[in-house]
C-alpha cells in the first residue's frame, strides 16, 4: 500500500484519498482489511528438523503453511508429525484433531478457501474435502 508516494500510475494525491477513506472507515466501523482478504503462505517444499550427515536439512514430506484474514479461525495449530521420521499424521478435516482422516495436503486448504467463498464442488478437480477446521464458518 502506498500512503505517501506514487504507484507508478498516478500521483501521491490520488491514490492517497483513496486509501485514507479505507483507513477512515476501517476505524469508524472497527473493521480491517484483514477482515476481507485472506493471505496464505506455501512452501513448494519442506526441510526435515533433522541435520543430515553433510550438515544440511534434506527435502521432507512434512511441510507447513500460515492462513490468516476473512473466513480463517484462528489462534490454532492444525497438524501433527511423527516422532520418528517426522512423517505427516492423518488428521480430521472437520475438527482438526490428529488420528482417523486424511492427511493434509495444500488442495485441502484451497478447498476450504473455496467453500468459504460458497463456491460448490470441486472446480478445479482437486479430488480432495476442504480443511474445514481452519475456517469461522464451516
Amino acid at each position: 500500500m502506498f500512503v505517501r508516494g506514487g504507484t507508478g500510475k498516478g500521483t501521491a494525491a490520488q491514490t492517497t484519498p483513496c486509501l485514507e477513506s479505507v483507513c477512515e472507515a476501517a476505524i469508524l466501523t472497527g473493521a480491517s482489511w484483514l477482515d476481507h482478504t485472506v493471505i496464505v503462505g506455501f512452501s513448494e517444499f519442506s526441510r526435515t528438523a533433522l541435520i543430515n550427515s553433510r550438515g544440511g536439512r534434506d527435502h521432507s514430506l512434512t511441510n507447513a503453511c500460515f492462513v490468516l484474514g476473512g473466513g480463517i479461525k484462528g489462534g490454532q495449530a492444525i497438524g501433527a508429525s511423527t516422532d520418528v521420521a517426522m512423517e505427516p499424521q492423518a488428521m480430521s478435516l472437520a475438527d482438526g484433531s490428529v488420528g482417523d482422516g486424511e492427511v493434509v495436503l495444500p488442495e485441502h486448504i484451497t478447498m476450504a478457501l473455496l467453500h468459504d467463498l460458497g463456491v460448490d464442488g470441486d472446480p478445479f478437480d482437486l479430488r480432495v474435502e476442504p480443511l474445514k477446521a481452519i475456517l469461522k464458518d464451516p
